[in-house]
Formats: structure tokens, sequence, C-alpha cells
């Protein structure tokens, strides 16, 4: 008997342009009288969405990941969440709270590195995106709210500080640093 046609209907969005996301329950039409109908629930699992396909009696039947699960990546945008959340003086030294726009900018840049950073919030306001070898060279990146960037390299006995305009040349500098 061949297996049945299936109908998937569902809407994707994002959050942030980073985190596909599916809003509403969908369900699978399988086009056989004897078969039954199949709800697709919504599951976010730690910035994990995917699918899980329940049949008529409630029983657990597939799991199907939205999107290739990075769990650096995955981690990274939690904790950039989170310092959304910190107060004025979070740090005990009259650090000012973060913005909202700012760590969502932030978290887009994060979300498009193709090696990915230890994060740590300053208090300076900014977010710091380090990296460092283990022949103890380094690069750190330091993103400001009004889209200044600085970047401090430490290779062997030099050190070299320095500006970049934008996001994309952060990449550069990552893939440059490794590159060496």
């Amino acid at each position: 008997m061949p297996l049945p046609n299936l109908y998937l209907s569902f809407s994707q969005s994002s959050d942030a342009d980073l985190i596909p996301r599916i809003r509403p329950l969908v369900s699978i039409e399988i086009s056989s009288d004897v078969s039954p109908h199949y709800i697709l629930a919504e599951v976010d699992d730690d910035y994990y969405p995917h699918f899980v396909c329940f049949n008529s009696v409630g029983k657990s039947v597939c799991d199907i990941p939205l999107f290739d699960h990075n769990p650096e990546k995955n981690k990274n945008l939690r904790l950039l969440d989170s310092f959304k959340d910190f107060p004025n003086n979070w740090d005990n030294k009259n650090a000012f709270s973060f913005e909202s726009t700012f760590i969502d900018k932030v978290k887009e840049i994060v979300s498009n590195l193709t090696i990915q950073p230890n994060i740590f919030p300053t208090s300076r306001n900014s977010i710091q995106l380090e990296y460092e070898k283990r022949n103890e060279d380094y690069l750190e990146i330091e993103i400001f709210p009004n889209n200044s960037m600085n970047v401090l390299t430490m290779i062997g006995d030099s050190e070299v500080e320095y500006k970049i305009k934008n996001g994309t040349q952060i990449q550069e500098q990552v893939i440059s640093f490794y590159v060496r």
C-alpha cells in the first residue's frame, strides 16, 4: 500500500529576524479515509524551535527541527537577551541599563558570526566580544550603542587598538584573527 500524501500548512515568523518561530498550531491532513489527522504543536525549547506531531489519540509521532541547531550561537543570543533585564547600577559602579534596541543590534551581529565569541557586558555601557587562541593571541571587539566599535588585538608581544565602522567588519576581523 503506498504511503498517503502529506499536506502541511504553516506560517513562519522570526524573532528579530534571528530565530524562526511557528505561530499558529497547524494540522496535517493525510489523504486517506482511514488515516487520522495529526496536529503539529509549536515547541520552542531554548531557541531550538521544532514541530512535534501528535496523532489523534495524543501520542507524539515525530519531531521536526526547523533549522540547524547551533548551541553556541543560541547560548549567546539568550545571554544577550538577559542583558535587557539589567537595571541601572547593575555592576555596583553606576553602569546604565542596556537599551533593548542596542541588544537587538548586537544579537544581529552575533547571529551572523561564523565563530562565536565569549560575550560580556561592560560598565561602559558596551558589549564586549572576545576570542582567544590556544597560543594566547587575543581579539576583543567592543560595541557601543552609538555604533562605535573598538578592536583590540594582542598577537604575541604586539598590542594594537583601532576602530571599525560596522558589523560586517567584525566578521572580517574574526576571520583574519584565526587565519594568522
